[in-house]
């Protein structure tokens, strides 16, 4: 007769065994399923050459995949996204967001903090003021892409002609409004689009305008303030005078002027480059690429327009990850390049100032290395501005405002004053707290 010992001993044994089988016919959990199974990303971007950046990210990170899907930029990418976040459903784990839209997805709950997943580690390797456009506190909600500072594109051909000096300081440039329209009424320095809120904006910031604060949730609309009368006055006071021509950007017109002779400076982005020597073939050779004109001559500075991050949003499932590859994206030669090559973006991160791909002379700039301008001007650009979390609202009361201020209907600084009330009004209906 087997000793009751034995017997307790047979039964455990048999027990662990049972444990064991169960084990190992049981779906493992979720933890282990992600020690083991591959993790996919959706990727929302619109830059040319992304897709090859993925490519190389997936051949190397085989437990990390990627799907990236082009919807296209602006609105394309934006209304189904905001549409996705608030459903609660069908968001991307990431999406290439522009810098002034930033807060608004943040204020309303669609991004993640990616302080959370290292992404402060990377805080020097970008100049000072493209970080600034992602953060709030110690809080990362994207990690920067590309950018847009501004300098001054000129007919070095008609300024020799007509004896102009490139403009130094905006009293130049005013000066060289007028003597360029006294030389022919057809021919102006400058067009003014009232209702491109990006580039208005980068007017207002090189001038010291400070459009929104904000203290954790509280915002403080300081739209009418004394930068932003400067800058607005400013071009306004050129308008009146008829010296500035007055059309939309985004139409065939300006590319017609600039062939034509009719409108022989922009003061605009690096990555408008491409858009004038693509646009504006006539006159290959003639321009040049000069600082953006100062206030100050004394002090330089100045400001950006456009731009892009890399945003993880709220229902992505490997915020970790995604985090991961927007880090590589945009801090790795093998990330950042073939975007570089597809799209010729402008890069925040300060490493890629070195690339050979920003180095050579531009034929239709008249052999000029104009990148050295954006460079200096990146460094340059004033850290201290706040876009606002309804930055689509306040562009298109600014618009219509500054429309009317052209037309005689009101003043250049009512344009403002009004603008700033409506935006108030509006965030109250919103519910954001406002000062």
């Amino acid at each position: 007769m087997k000793s009751r010992s034995h017997l307790t001993r047979t039964v455990v044994a048999a027990a662990a065994v049972l444990v064991l089988v169960a084990l190992s016919l049981a779906p493992q959990s979720a933890g282990a399923q992600r020690a083991h199974a591959t993790i996919h990303l959706t990727f929302w971007q619109w830059v040319t050459g992304a897709d090859k950046s993925v490519a190389a990210w997936n051949k190397t990170h085989p437990d990390i995949q990627v799907t990236m899907i082009n919807k296209g930029g602006g609105a394309k990418t934006y209304t189904p996204l905001t549409t996705a976040l608030k459903a609660g459903t069908g968001a991307p784990d990431l999406a290439q967001i522009e810098f002034q839209l930033i807060p608004q997805f943040q204020a309303t709950g669609g991004l993640i903090d990616l302080a959370k997943y290292g992404a402060l580690s990377i805080k020097n390797q970008f100049v000072p003021w493209a970080w600034a456009q992602v953060t709030q506190g110690s809080s990362v909600y994207a990690i920067p892409q590309d950018s847009g500072p501004l300098g001054l594109y000129y007919r070095a051909d008609v300024f020799k002609k007509l004896g102009i000096a490139v403009p130094k300081t905006w009293a130049d440039f005013a000066a060289a409004a007028v003597k360029v329209h006294a030389a022919d009424k057809t021919m102006y320095l400058h067009q003014f689009d009232p209702t491109d809120g990006g580039w208005i904006e980068g007017m207002i910031w090189q001038a010291g305008g400070r459009l929104f604060t904000h203290t954790g949730d509280t915002w403080k609309v300081t739209i009418d303030n004394p930068g932003s009368e400067k800058a607005i006055n400013f071009w306004g006071d050129l308008i009146k005078k008829g010296v500035i021509k007055v059309q939309p950007d985004w139409t065939s017109a300006l590319p017609s002027d600039w062939n034509n002779g009719k409108v022989v400076s922009d003061v605009s982005a690096a990555w408008i480059a491409n858009y004038i020597a693509t646009n504006a073939e006539k006159t290959s050779g003639n321009w040049q690429v000069a600082p953006m004109p100062q206030w100050d001559a004394s002090h330089f500075v100045t400001s950006n327009w456009g731009g892009s991050t890399t945003a993880v949003t709220s229902q992505s499932k490997y915020p970790k990850e995604a985090t991961q590859f927007a880090i590589w994206l945009n801090t790795t030669v093998q990330g950042y390049r073939p975007m570089i090559i597809g799209n010729n973006l402008f890069p925040v991160a300060k490493q890629f100032f070195d690339l050979p791909d920003y180095k050579g002379a531009s034929k239709f700039y008249g052999n000029q290395k104009i990148n050295t301008v954006f460079f200096a001007s990146s460094r340059a650009v004033d850290p201290d501005f706040v876009w606002p979390p309804v930055k689509e609202y306040m562009d298109n009361k600014l618009g219509v405002n500054l429309t009317a201020a052209i037309n005689g209907k009101m003043s250049f600084t009512d344009a403002l004053k009004k603008t700033q009330s409506q935006v108030i009004g509006f965030m109250n209906t919103q519910g954001f707290n406002v000062q």
